[in-house]
């Protein structure tokens, strides 16, 4: 009968190696299995283990010193002292567990160092390309809360200078959480237009721009969705790209716990008009560094 096919193959493995500790070993098994309680092997047959002969012994003492040096640590000279160390502590020969680990992890460090660095370069030629082109721009919103809809929106070109910016009434009141943050009040915002009134502004001003950057593009571009939902106004269509990604790839600080580059909040007034500025900086930041550090010179670029 196969293991495949035999439903107390587990059972009779273990039976077989508890005989093992009591110095026995198998004798003889069953052909047939009984039809309650089967049992391979006959514990009444079991015959007492054979002890180490002298030669064995002489044997086993003469190769000891040929493993342990097989098995001696080549980073930090473990040296097993018994067929045990060599189970548990050795991931092999000539490497012990502990530097096993301890490699792995300088292996993980240095692909992670020339990830950082290759990371740097790509954010900073990506910010020097964006600032040679002309179709995109640069949009921020304020919001009556963390999930809310937009009370402020700021679009700006990549020369800085403003192609949209306006209060939006949001027809709800803002939380306490949002207004300690930008400090806009309902009172601004009752005599300000609704989002249908300026949303023909908003797309006008975005009509030859195919990309928008946002610091954490995400949260912008959920929010105006939204929004534009609320009163069943077509989304934007443009490519969002988001400066805050990019900016933290450019400090490199890399966090374990979340797999990734952390985020670096932006210094600017928590206004659209300031904030869409503070993050147009950081841009020029990444490209000026691009300029300085990385970019090839005509000659060697006709070069390369």
């Amino acid at each position: 009968m196969s293991r495949s096919h035999c439903p107390f193959w587990k059972e009779f493995f273990e039976e077989k190696a508890s005989f093992s500790p009591k110095g026995l070993r198998c004798y003889s098994h069953f052909l047939f299995l009984p039809a309650a309680n089967p049992s391979l092997y006959d514990i009444r047959e079991a015959l007492p283990c054979r002890g180490e002969t002298e030669r064995q012994r002489e044997a086993r003492r003469a190769s000891w010193p040929r493993i342990q040096e097989k098995y001696t640590c080549e980073q930090c000279g473990y040296v097993p002292e018994s067929l045990a160390d060599i189970k548990y502590e050795m991931s092999g020969p000539g490497l012990c567990l502990c530097c096993k680990e301890r490699l792995e992890w300088l292996n993980e460090q240095a692909a992670l160092d020339a990830q950082i660095v290759e990371d740097r370069r790509d954010v900073c030629a990506w910010a020097s390309s964006l600032l040679r082109r002309s179709d995109w721009a640069l949009i921020d919103t304020e919001t009556t809360s963390l999930t809310g809809v937009v009370c402020e929106i700021a679009v700006i070109a990549g020369d800085g200078s403003i192609l949209f910016h306006s209060l939006v009434n949001p027809e709800c009141p803002v939380s306490d959480g949002a207004r300690d943050i930008h400090g806009i009040s309902d009172e601004e915002l009752v005599a300000a237009p609704t989002l249908p009134e300026v949303w023909p502004q908003v797309q006008e001003a975005l009509r030859d721009r195919a990309t928008l950057v946002a610091y954490n593009a995400d949260f912008d571009r959920a929010r105006l969705a939204q929004s534009a939902r609320r009163y069943h106004l077509q989304d934007l269509t443009q490519e969002w790209e988001c400066a805050m990604e990019a900016y933290a790839a450019f400090c490199g600080t890399w966090s374990d716990s979340h797999g990734d580059y952390t985020w670096v909040p932006l210094a600017g007034s928590h206004r659209a008009v300031g904030d869409a500025l503070a993050a147009l900086e950081r841009v020029r930041k990444m490209a000026a560094v691009y300029e300085r550090e990385y970019a090839m010179s005509p000659a060697e670029d006709e070069q390369s």
